[in-house]
């Protein structure tokens, strides 16, 4: 397909890293984001398609494809906008061959990778999943979009439905443009702040702290199978978990990034401690209502000293998040993984070995969501947190995604329970020193024994 260099734009930085990462592991699904959209009440189908797209309409970051162009003799990535045209939605009705049925489509639509080259980049079908519920499932390449963008435009389409519903004509207006953090990033290049965020990520992060490798297995680097495994925290734990961030006005992702350095030092005998932190990158008031691939991930660098308590921990924890947020977070990875590289001659990838991920609540709605994710992850182990909005029974489900080559089964297990021990045993006492924290280990586990 011929497209007009003119018409191009640069891949942005995060962009950039997913991109690299699908050509070294080529025909997977490893990037794609896939969620089944579920009601308990059934929908009209037509009104739905309409729904659907005029959010398409409305948000030009899902209409943009890849391209390969060449230029003086490189083959050099780019990214154009494709008109807007409807789609038709297909449906797909399981309300009578069974759980087995669906589950096998559903497994088989979220494997199939994306034509990644000049071609669209998502895919709706309308589903009654049985008999009670019916919605759709979407499915969208990680290059175009983030998770910030899912919880809106699911929102978007579910306030778009009800307003057709009702016999209302909703705003066609164009939601703000992703070409404009284009050029907000190529902007933040040239600026003076992006050389303050590049001194203090080398003042930050030199010399390298030590390689905390959690992992007891000899393994492939280029196997790249994952599985997943939920731990569900409920009851009585859940409510002292919400009591303590009320109390002390902390959020639970910083309470369990405490916990996890604390952790990740018990087992390794490392106090300094680094854990890969989702920065959403929406800093600017514009850009939180563009619906694109904005977020990064930040190396967040924490002192788990065990004279701390936990108090202390998760203080320097949430001031440094904080200010890492606000000050310097939108240094890409990328060019600060090669800074190091060249300063250190280390490939820093380690850095981002672990990664705690949290996600945007959704507004109330009558809808459930289910995540369905791919067989395919290059980050070796990626802890996801779900306060609980997506499933709409309070409880908080926090998810392990880990490489099998890596990881065993028993190894996540033991890991997470090592994880609610230290939970209760700082909120118990979380005046506690971090050293006399209870945390019931098995040995074989620990690189420190």
């Amino acid at each position: 397909m011929e497209i007009d260099p003119k018409e191009c734009f640069p891949i942005t930085h995060v962009q950039k890293r997913i991109w690299h990462t699908e050509k070294i592991y080529p025909g997977t699904s490893t990037w794609t984001i896939a969620f089944a959209v579920k009601y308990n009440h059934m929908l009209d189908i037509n009104l739905l398609e309409d729904a659907l797209n005029l959010a398409l309409q409305k948000n030009d970051g899902l209409r943009l494809q890849m391209t390969e162009n060449s230029e003086n003799g490189l083959t050099v990535v780019k990214q154009y906008l494709v008109d807007f045209q409807p789609i038709r939605l297909p449906y797909f009705d399981f309300s009578t061959g069974g759980k087995e049925a669906l589950t096998e489509w559903l497994d088989k639509e979220v494997q199939e990778p994306f034509e990644l080259i000049d071609h669209s980049l998502y895919y709706f079908a309308a589903v009654r999943f049985n008999q009670n519920e019916n919605g759709y499932f979407m499915k969208l390449h990680h290059i175009i979009f983030d998770g910030w963008s899912l919880f809106m435009l699911i929102n978007e389409i579910d306030q778009i439905y009800k307003q057709l519903e009702q016999g209302l004509k909703p705003d066609a207006t164009p939601n703000n443009t992703y070409l404009n953090y284009i050029r907000d990033e190529k902007a933040y290049l040239e600026s003076e702040q992006f050389q303050k965020d590049r001194a203090f990520w080398l003042d930050n992060m030199l010399p390298l702290p030590a390689k905390a490798e959690l992992s007891l297995i000899s393994y492939q680097s280029d196997n790249i199978l994952a599985k997943r495994n939920l731990l569900p925290i409920e009851g009585a734990l859940r409510n002292e978990i919400d009591a303590f961030c009320q109390q002390n006005n902390t959020t639970i992702f910083k309470i369990f990034m405490a916990a996890l350095a604390v952790y990740i030092a018990r087992v390794t005998g490392n106090r300094d401690v680094v854990i890969g932190m989702v920065n959403h990158n929406r800093g600017l008031p514009e850009h939180q209502k563009m619906i694109g691939m904005f977020v990064s991930t930040i190396p967040l660098r924490i002192q788990a000293d065990d004279s701390l308590t936990f108090y202390e921990l998760l203080e320097q924890i949430g001031q440094n998040m904080n200010y890492i947020i606000k000050n310097h977070g939108k240094y890409p990875f990328d060019l600060l993984a090669a800074d190091l590289r060249e300063a250190t001659g280390i490939d820093p990838g380690y850095l981002l070995n672990i990664i705690l991920d949290g996600h945007p609540d959704l507004e109330q709605s009558d809808f459930n969501l289910d995540l369905l994710l791919p067989k395919h992850d290059t980050n070796p182990m990626i802890i996801h947190i779900d306060p609980g909005s997506m499933n709409m029974n309070g409880r908080l489900e926090v998810e392990w995604g880990y490489q099998s080559a890596r990881f065993s089964d028993e190894y996540i297990e033991n890991m997470q329970q090592g994880m609610v021990d230290i939970l209760r045993g700082v909120l118990s006492n979380p005046g506690e020193k971090i050293a006399r924290i209870e945390c019931h280990l098995q040995t074989k586990f620990c690189i420190q024994k």
